[in-house]
């Protein structure tokens, strides 16, 4: 699939990025990060996943700019910072957050299957004894999924984010 960024109006139709491989390079050449290995393809391959992982993972603050005819959560409308500032457009915070999400994005998947049992549960631990038999399960979240955790990208966007417990409406 072509990359298809999205602009600051939210009216590209079938955009799936937020970022293009020029903003990619820029981004990791100002911090010495190597990406050599990978070709243009695979980068664009990794922005696409990244716009998905960030669309999808995310409660941002206000709403869609086009309501349901726009794909990507960016940009949004009534869209205040934690500081009070308006926010407009594709913010520079999801641009970079998409650059350090496509980089992981080239070496591994950002949302693993991760390991369950057979009621769905994720499971941390399983720990089998032979004799006497014994079995113990320790699952994460109370055997809700969650989200692998990528500190600096998920830093990055913590002031476009609703807090946590609030309800968005929109």
């Amino acid at each position: 699939m072509a990359l298809i960024e999205q602009d600051n109006t939210g009216a590209v139709s079938g955009a799936n990025a937020y970022i293009s491989v020029a903003y990619f390079k820029t981004y990791h050449d100002t911090r010495g990060n190597n990406y050599l290995a990978y070709t243009d393809t695979e980068i664009e391959n990794a922005i696409i996943r990244s716009t998905d992982y960030v669309d999808i993972r995310f409660n941002f603050i206000g709403s869609k700019s086009n309501a349901r005819d726009q794909i990507t959560q960016w940009p949004r409308s009534s869209a205040l910072d934690r500081d009070g500032w308006y926010v407009t457009g594709i913010p520079l915070e999801i641009k970079d957050a998409i650059a350090e999400y496509a980089f992981r994005a080239l070496s591994g998947s950002l949302i693993p299957d991760p390991a369950t049992d057979k009621t769905g549960r994720e499971v941390e631990s399983t720990e089998i004894k032979a004799g006497p038999i014994t079995k113990k399960v320790s699952y994460i979240g109370r055997g809700q999924n969650t989200f692998k955790p990528f500190p600096k990208a998920d830093r990055i966007l913590a002031n476009l984010l609703e807090p946590a417990g609030m309800i968005a409406r929109g």
